[in-house]
């Protein structure tokens, strides 16, 4: 899926990605599904993510400059903010769960 975006994405990186936002295979699955019913959480809907790793996920796949992953903006006031704060300045959740 990911390759789909980003044709030239490195496999290793995207595994290690995965790895460090879902440690657990049973939640690497879930990250997995969750994707596959909405791709679109990668490239700019990230803030509707139904789990947390999506966010995390995201942000190691941008930081490993993969292109085409946007990053999660807070729903409220559009504002890019790094999934570790879970908050924006406006006071508005990130992400759509409940953390």
């Amino acid at each position: 899926m990911i390759t789909a975006i980003d044709p030239g994405a490195d496999r290793d990186i995207i595994a290690e990605a995965v790895r460090r936002s879902a440690p657990r295979p049973s939640y690497q699955q879930k990250l997995a599904w969750a994707l596959e019913e909405n791709p679109r959480l990668l490239t700019g809907e990230g803030h509707l993510a139904p789990l947390r790793a999506i966010p995390r996920f995201i942000d190691l796949l941008h930081a490993a400059d993969v292109v085409g992953i946007v990053r999660p903006a807070c729903p409220r006031c559009l504002r890019v903010v790094n999934s570790a704060r879970r908050t924006c300045h406006c006071s508005s959740p990130v992400s759509a769960t409940s953390w």
